[in-house]
């Protein structure tokens, strides 16, 4: 709302607060990591530490790619693997999830996500990583998105 006298910097201000807001309360944090290019199990975006500024408990992560990843072989139908870690410091990082829950992307698909995560809670002031643990071993895939959603 606009009153007579606001300036340009009131309406941005109400802007921004009001897009913090949903029909459902504030909004989640969130974080994530791009990977361009041709994707590999020895990524430097792997290297990546997002500092959690709130206690999380993951509500869902989502991975996107530009370029489906393709697998050959009799039952090879997982593409890309991704994987999330916790991270008490920038070096020592253990999966949010257990040794058969990972984020997958199909082979010949563009997208995949997890909503329910076991286990999935990071606390205040640690860091979030991701590993790429597979990719497509026709095409590997490409410029890989993914997004962890707070609750």
């Amino acid at each position: 709302m606009r009153f007579r006298g606001s300036t340009i910097r009131d309406v941005v201000r109400e802007s921004n607060t009001a897009s913090i807001f949903t029909n459902i309360g504030i909004a989640h944090p969130t974080t994530g990591i791009f990977c361009p290019g041709v994707l590999s199990t020895t990524e430097v975006c792997e290297e990546f530490r997002g500092r959690i500024p709130v206690n999380c408990r993951i509500q869902r992560v989502d991975a996107t790619v530009t370029v489906a990843p393709v697998m050959a072989g009799v039952g090879q139908t997982t593409g890309i693997l991704v994987d999330v870690n916790e991270c008490t410091h920038p070096t020592t990082c253990a999966s949010i999830w257990g040794p058969s829950e990972r984020l997958v992307i199909p082979s010949g698909g563009y997208s995949g996500a997890v909503s329910q995560v076991t286990g999935g809670f990071i606390e205040l002031g640690n860091w979030i990583g991701f590993d790429i643990d597979q990719v497509g071993n026709t095409t590997p895939g490409s410029h890989l998105t993914v997004t962890v959603v707070c609750e």
